[in-house]
């Protein structure tokens, strides 16, 4: 698990580098039509799996993955993080449900996640 953590970490800090300008890019993406044609490959082997699953979206960003994972399967349990509180505050405001949660991790601070509890942890677009 420490691993996990130290990726992260490494990974959070190439995302901070990015420009507030990079990052309204980014959210325009999200919102276009391929973005979501990129995830779906994603939601796809998720959903097929058959079973109840427990999903840590890492670099949820506005909630894109979160949002098309349970309009896909209403049963499945999300938990979007994003080092980025302006990102988890648009992913609050652009989607609700029962079974979606979204929270600010903190730079260099260890998941607050017990071992073992997700099925499935995603990574996608971390990069942009």
């Amino acid at each position: 698990m420490k691993n996990r953590y130290i990726a992260f970490t490494v990974l959070a800090l190439i995302i901070i580098t990015v420009t507030a300008q990079n990052m309204s890019i980014f959210t325009k993406a999200t919102r276009s039509g391929w973005y979501p044609e990129f995830l779906y490959p994603v939601m796809e082997e998720i959903t097929i799996m058959g079973e109840k699953k427990e999903i840590l979206d890492i670099g949820t960003g506005p909630g894109t993955l979160p949002q098309l994972l349970i309009m896909k399967d209403s049963g499945l349990q999300v938990t979007g993080i994003d080092i980025d509180s302006a990102m988890i505050n648009e992913a609050k405001r652009r989607f609700i449900h029962n079974h979606v949660k979204y929270q600010n991790q903190k730079i260099n601070e260890s998941l607050e996640f017990d071992s073992e509890q997700f099925d499935v942890v995603t990574f996608c677009s971390v990069l942009f």
